[in-house]
């Protein structure tokens, strides 16, 4: 389960929380996760803190061996968050635009956050400012 303390969203050693105007979605897919919706209700993130697993660059490359209707939009790239190495990538499946970031911590855990929007919108969820910004709170206590 997440715990809620001082203004934190916290699990296995590593917290988040969510920038103003976001809101919290009422269904739960997984103990460790948060779902929400960009503040202009256009972008849909979950946050899923485990407390270790698949080495993140293998299990990014084998979202598209595993799952064949995923189509991706860019390569699969290092990135660094609040000091923290991972690896990114956009996808599309079904009509729906996704990024997919998997951050892991010097404690093992593994951090994913995944947004997703209308493929239609023709947004850049890499670049966009509120997954950007919910991203950027997440950190090892």
């Amino acid at each position: 389960m997440l715990q809620f303390a001082g203004g934190r969203f916290s699990a296995h050693g590593v917290s988040f929380t969510m920038p103003d105007g976001f809101y919290l979605h009422d269904e739960m897919f997984h103990p460790f996760a948060l779902c929400c919706l960009s503040p202009n209700q256009r972008v849909y993130i979950t946050v899923e803190i485990a407390p270790d697993g698949r080495e993140v660059l293998s299990g990014l490359q084998a979202l598209f061996e595993e799952n064949p209707s995923l189509h991706p939009a860019s390569v699969v790239r290092p990135i660094t968050v609040n000091a923290t190495r991972g690896y990114d990538v956009l996808y599309d499946c079904n009509n729906i635009s996704y990024y997919q970031a998997r951050l892991r911590f010097a404690g093992g855990q593994i951090v994913t956050c995944i947004a997703q929007c209308e493929q239609q919108s023709g947004m850049d969820l890499r670049e966009n400012t509120a997954v950007q910004a919910l991203l950027h709170t997440i950190r090892a206590e």
